[in-house]
C-alpha cells in the first residue's frame, strides 16, 4: 500500500505538469453542433480547427479531417451548416462502428442529413432556432 502512494506522490507533480489534456475529437464536434443549433457562427471557425487537428486519430480519420477543413473555411452560417452536413455523414459512420458512450445520432428529415448529440431532446444544427426540435434520434 506504501509503495502505491509513493508511486502516486512521483506520478502526481509529473502529471500536473505536462498540463491540460488535449480536447478530443468528438468534444469538439459537439460544440459546433451546439454553435450551429443556436444560430451561432461565432466559434465554429475555432472549433472547426480544433476538431479538423484532432479528428487524425480517428478511423478514417483524414476523409473526415478533409471535410473538416471545409467547415473550417466556412465564411457564414448557411456554409458552415453545408459543411457540418458533410462531416455528420463521416461522424454517423464513426459513431456506428465505435459506440460512442451518451451520445446519439440525430436524423432530420427537411434537410436528409444526420449529426451527433449529447441529448435525446433535438437540438437541430441545420435549421437552429427555426426548428431547433425538427428531427429523430436513430440511436
Amino acid at each position: 500500500m506504501k509503495s502505491a502512494f509513493a508511486l502516486m506522490a512521483l506520478v502526481m507533480p509529473v502529471l500536473a505538469l505536462a498540463g491540460p489534456v488535449k480536447a478530443d475529437a468528438l468534444e469538439d464536434y459537439l460544440q459546433i453542433q451546439k454553435l450551429l443549433a443556436q444560430d451561432n457562427f461565432t466559434g465554429v471557425t475555432d472549433a472547426a480547427k480544433l476538431f479538423s487537428k484532432d479528428v487524425k486519430s480517428y478511423p478514417n480519420g483524414k476523409q473526415i479531417q478533409t471535410e473538416a477543413d471545409k467547415l473550417v473555411q466556412a465564411t457564414d452560417l448557411a456554409q458552415a451548416r453545408n459543411a457540418f452536413a458533410s462531416v455528420s455523414k463521416l461522424m454517423r459512420e464513426w459513431a456506428k462502428k465505435t459506440h460512442p458512450r451518451d451520445t446519439f445520432v440525430a436524423y432530420c428529415p427537411m434537410k436528409e442529413a444526420y449529426w451527433l448529440q449529447k441529448t435525446t431532446k433535438i437540438e437541430n444544427p441545420y435549421y437552429g432556432k427555426e426548428m431547433l426540435e425538427c428531427g429523430v434520434i436513430e440511436q
